[in-house]
């Protein structure tokens, strides 16, 4: 009996290969599913469905955990294999799954090759679209109503290459052509009919879900990749149709027409609705025993082109009180504390820039390229209504760059912190601080990694560089006050001038500097490179904020005990160089109130912040912490 005789008489298998937006999930996951998993609804009595799709994997990763090589010993002639994969291909932050084009199309044809030489019938796929990419369209006037051939039926544009799949996407077709295989479009399709639908519409489809809906994010989630049983049934019924023109023998081989299925939700599991109330309940108790000092947090994070985007938030619940804080890119702050009172919601707005490359180095070139936001509340989480920004860009938006060392940077780690990564909570709306400092660099170093270059590429005429540093400058050769720093100082003024940018330049905090014993203040650290930057300043007329004697003034009126309580300190051991958060804040309130007596920046500055005592200092501000607590020593002293 030959392979092709035998392969007649024994029904075909289908093999699913892929990531989480097409894996089994366990009822304890609900409603989230994968479009695999959704798949065995459409096909006929006695095919057997293998998903070998697995939640983070990529097309790499499949192969090195031995899951391909599992397929191969388990596939039969006759048989057919499904693959989708790119979501985690494209996770460049993830090395262990990472994958450029060329090595994802060299995976896939491994796959392709030696499924073949088993006799069954490989099948591409195109991953799923994330909706991160999803604006909404305004109806074009006197256009009438949305309806199929008036011009005027789309009500939503969608990216379907968001969360760069787009090379990924290309690959998977270019494939598919060369190598004569079919290929289920499931991303064109589905921006086809997406784009017919509104917003709230897609995502229904997707992980997006209000508090209540799910057991393991009672308070709500938003997941704009995964598919919930909604997503899943579309997309399956997608690949379905598809499968009839596309692979017409796998549609006659396996599947039923879809036009005679209809979609059955997943029902809501037992105790959902129950375990919800408990929350409700338990989050209302601990409001009325006043346990508000507990902060939570809600995240977003979606691939976002380089540059400037607007994002409103609205803040609270509408039913109690609450406090509340957002921070974007990491720890950055974007709000300051603001207060809802009981019964109401306040919308934010607040300008973020997406960075894109600090650095001119290599690996550097597709970094930094989403929006990471978190918002923070101490009102009950089962209060809380799914956090949604609205995120739209900003062209006209000014931009704010700041250069300097590990006392200007954006700190990681609890519980350190710098002015940097505060002074953007001071700022309006229309100007954004992107951050490119770095802890242990000083002006030559920072240079030579490309900082200054890539600032460059993107400054525009009105735009602004803050530019501190001397702590590191110091540590080098050839860099002394009157040497390589000023001739550098004085080279940057030549290069942001001739880009229609402004220059602010800010002389370098102080260390901190007691006798522990005696409590007497000692003399500054860097009174010679503070002299060199007013030096500059004053013979190119650019504006100065002195913050080397601002912070030191400050130190001198807190005393010994008080200014300690500005630096990091780990087994009370204090680090003189490096400030926490509430030392951060108080060195930007210094910056921003200096930024406020510049005429051509001053409008930037929000009132609240616009000007600032040093040696009248505030309270703690007792911002809620995030990112890990670790504490390392940043570079640089």
């Amino acid at each position: 009996m030959t392979l092709a005789t035998l392969a007649a008489i024994i029904l075909a298998d289908i093999f699913m290969m892929g990531d989480s937006t097409m894996c089994d999930y366990k009822p304890g996951s609900y409603p989230q599913e994968g479009w695999g998993q959704r798949l065995r609804t459409f096909v006929k009595d006695g095919i057997q469905v293998h998903n070998r799709a697995v939640g983070g994997i990529s097309s790499k990763t499949f192969i090195d955990s031995g899951r391909w090589q599992r397929v191969l010993d388990d596939i039969k002639p006759g048989d057919y294999a499904i693959m989708a994969f790119g979501h985690n291909d494209a996770t460049k932050s993830k090395p262990q799954r990472y994958c450029n084009k060329e090595d994802y199309t060299k995976n896939m044809t491994l796959f392709i090759d030696g499924i073949r030489e088993k006799g069954a019938t490989p099948v591409l796929a195109t991953s799923i679209i994330h909706i991160g990419g999803v604006t909404e369209v305004k109806r074009e006037e006197g256009k009438g109503k949305r309806e199929e051939g008036t011009g005027n039926e789309k009500r939503c544009q969608v990216r379907a290459d968001a969360a760069c799949l787009g090379p990924y996407l290309a690959a998977t077709r270019e494939l598919a052509a060369e190598k004569d295989v079919a290929l289920l479009d499931l991303n064109a399709a589905a921006k086809t009919a997406f784009e017919k639908m509104t917003k709230k519409e897609i995502e229904s489809h997707y992980m997006v879900l209000g508090p209540g809906e799910s057991w393991y994010a009672l308070k709500g989630k938003s997941d704009r990749c995964h598919p919930r049983d909604k997503g899943a049934d579309f997309y399956a019924r997608t690949a379905v149709e598809l499968a009839k023109s596309n692979a017409p023998k796998l549609y006659a081989d396996c599947f039923k027409d879809p036009a005679t299925i209809t979609f059955v939700p997943t029902p809501k599991p037992k105790g959902l609705d129950a375990a919800y109330q408990k929350l409700l309940a338990e989050e209302s108790a601990k409001a009325a025993a006043g346990a508000s000092d507990k902060f939570y947090s809600y995240t977003y994070d979606e691939p976002m082109e380089i540059g400037n985007y607007d994002v409103t938030v609205n803040l609270g619940t509408g039913k109690g009180p609450s406090a509340n804080y957002v921070k974007f890119m990491g720890r950055r702050l974007a709000i300051d504390r603001t207060e809802v009172k009981k019964g109401e919601m306040k919308a934010v707005t607040f300008t973020a820039r997406v960075p894109g490359p600090y650095t001119t180095r290599r690996n550097d070139a597709n970094s930094n390229r989403r929006l990471l936001l978190e918002m923070f509340s101490n009102a009950p989480q089962a209060d809380m209504p799914v956090f949604e920004p609205l995120v739209v860009p900003n062209p006209k938006a000014r931009t704010i760059y700041l250069c300097g060392d590990s006392t200007v940077t954006d700190q990681r780690n609890e519980p350190w912190g710098s002015w940097g990564q505060i002074l953007p909570a001071f700022v309006k709306q229309g100007w954004s601080v992107s951050n490119f400092a770095r802890s242990g660099l000083a002006l030559k170093t920072f240079e030579h990694e490309g900082r200054l270059k890539r600032i460059l590429e993107h400054l525009k005429k009105g735009d602004w560089v803050v530019v501190q540093f001397g702590h590191n400058d110091q540590k080098i050769k050839g860099e002394e006050p009157k040497n390589g720093y000023t001739r550098r100082l004085n080279d940057w003024i030549d290069k942001i001038s001739a880009k229609g940018a402004f220059v602010v330049l800010v002389t370098p905090v102080e260390r901190r500097r007691f006798d522990e014993k005696t409590g007497e203040h000692q003399g500054k650290t860097l009174a010679d490179y503070a002299e060199a930057v007013k030096s500059v300043a004053a013979a190119r007329g650019v504006p100065l904020i002195d913050l080397n004697d601002a912070s030191y003034r400050m130190q001198g009126k807190m005393g010994a005990k008080g200014s300690a309580k500005l630096q990091c300190s780990n087994k009370g051991k204090i680090d003189n160089t490096h400030h926490n958060v509430y030392g951060a804040y108080e060195m930007a309130r210094i910056v921003a109130a200096g930024l406020a007596e510049i005429p051509t920046v001053k409008d930037a500055i929000r009132d609240p912040y616009r000007s600032f005592n040093p040696e009248n200092p505030d309270d703690d501000p007792r911002i809620p912490p995030s990112g890990k607590i670790d504490y390392t020593k940043p570079e640089g002293s």
